[in-house]
C-alpha cells in the first residue's frame, strides 16, 4: 500500500509540476501576445502627416546648399516625426502634403524673406483616387537661421519663426482634413492656430502675417475666418462636399452630386455674412474645378442653379465654370 501510495503520490507531483509548467508557458505566451497588441497598436498610432519640404535657393548668392539641405531634413523630421494630436492615425491614413520654400532674400546676419507655398490632399472613401484639400501660397514668409540652429517647436515659447509658420499651417490642414471628416470636427486644431498666431504676434510683431494688418489671406485672416460663427456655413459645407459629397460618388454618383451640389446655398451664406472671408478663396483654388467635373452629368436644372451661385461667389472663375452652361 506503501508503495502504492508513493506512486500515486509521485504521479499527483508529477501532474502539478506539467500544469505549473503548461500555466507558465500559456502566461509567457500570454505575455508576448500582449507585447505584440502594444506594440501593434503604438506603430499604427502613427504620426499625421507624411511630408515632403523643398527649400528653392536659386535667388540667393553665396550660399551653401548643404545649410539648406540639412534644414529640408530637420523640418522634415519635425514635420513627420511628431504627434500634433491626440487622435489615432493609422500609417494609411497620414496626410500627404508638400511645403515648398523659395527663398528670395538673405541679409548679411541670416535674416531670409520668402514665401512658402504647400498643398495636402484626402483619400476619397472607397475610390483609388484622393482629393486636393488645399494649396495656398503665403507671400510674406520670413525668419532668421543660423546652420546649426534646432528647429523645436514649444507651444508656449516660439524661438523660430520659420517654425511657428510651419506648425501653424500644420494645424491649419488638420482643421481642414478634420472638418471634411465630421461637421466642425476641427474645433481643436483650429483653437490651435489661434493660440499660434496671438503667441507669434507677440514674439514676432515685424510679421504682419500674425496680425491684422496683413490682409484677408494673413495667417491671422485664416485663424479668425475659422473661428468665426458667421463663416460656420463654410464650413458645414466643407463637411458635407467631402462626406456626404465625394465619398458617396462610388457608392452612389447621383446621389453623392446632389447632396454636392443642393447644399451650395451654404457659401452664399458665408459670402452674405463675410464677403471677404479667405475661406472661400481655399474653396476656389482648391475645389472649383473638381465640382464642375463632378456636377458634368448633373441635370440641367442642377448645374444651371450651380453656374448662378459660383458665378455670383467667384466671379473671376468665369471660365472654370464654363462647362456647367452646356446643355443650357
Amino acid at each position: 500500500m506503501r508503495g502504492n501510495f508513493a506512486c500515486i503520490h509521485h504521479n499527483k507531483v508529477s501532474l502539478h509540476v506539467q500544469m505549473v509548467v503548461w500555466l507558465l508557458r500559456v502566461s509567457g505566451m500570454l505575455l508576448v501576445l500582449y507585447c505584440i497588441i502594444a506594440l501593434t497598436s503604438f506603430s499604427t498610432s502613427a504620426q499625421e502627416f507624411r511630408a515632403k519640404i523643398s527649400i528653392n535657393t536659386e535667388h540667393l548668392q553665396g550660399i551653401e546648399r548643404d545649410v539648406f539641405d540639412q534644414l529640408e531634413q530637420k523640418l522634415g523630421e519635425l514635420v513627420n516625426n511628431t504627434h500634433w494630436t491626440n487622435y489615432n492615425f493609422s500609417p494609411n491614413e497620414r496626410i500627404t502634403c508638400e511645403f515648398a520654400i523659395n527663398l528670395l532674400q538673405k541679409s548679411d546676419n541670416n535674416d531670409f524673406q520668402g514665401e512658402l507655398f504647400f498643398t495636402a490632399q484626402r483619400p476619397v472613401y472607397n475610390a483609388s483616387y484622393s482629393t486636393t484639400l488645399v494649396t495656398f501660397r503665403d507671400k510674406g514668409l520670413s525668419f532668421h537661421y543660423e546652420p546649426f540652429d534646432q528647429l523645436v517647436y514649444n507651444p508656449t515659447s516660439f524661438e523660430n519663426n520659420l517654425t511657428a509658420t510651419i506648425v501653424y499651417y500644420l494645424y491649419f490642414i488638420l482643421t481642414l482634413d478634420s472638418d471634411s471628416f465630421s461637421p466642425l470636427g476641427g474645433n481643436v486644431t483650429r483653437n490651435e492656430m489661434m493660440q499660434i498666431v496671438l503667441k507669434a504676434n507677440q514674439t514676432f510683431p515685424d510679421d504682419n502675417g500674425w496680425n491684422s494688418n496683413g490682409g484677408n489671406k494673413s495667417r491671422y485672416a485664416l485663424a479668425e475666418a475659422l473661428n468665426d460663427p458667421a463663416q460656420e456655413p463654410f464650413r458645414q459645407y466643407w463637411y458635407n462636399y467631402h462626406r456626404q459629397g465625394l465619398d458617396q460618388l462610388v457608392g452612389n454618383i447621383s446621389r453623392g452630386r446632389t447632396n454636392i451640389l443642393e447644399k451650395l446655398n451654404l457659401l452664399e451664406e458665408t459670402n452674405s455674412s463675410r464677403p471677404m472671408s479667405p475661406l472661400l478663396n481655399i474653396f476656389a483654388e482648391a475645389k472649383l474645378k473638381e465640382l464642375v467635373a463632378v456636377a458634368e452629368k448633373a441635370s440641367t436644372t442642377e448645374k444651371k442653379k450651380a453656374f448662378d451661385i459660383l458665378t455670383k461667389l467667384f466671379p473671376t472663375e468665369r471660365d472654370t465654370l464654363t462647362p456647367l452652361r452646356r446643355g443650357q
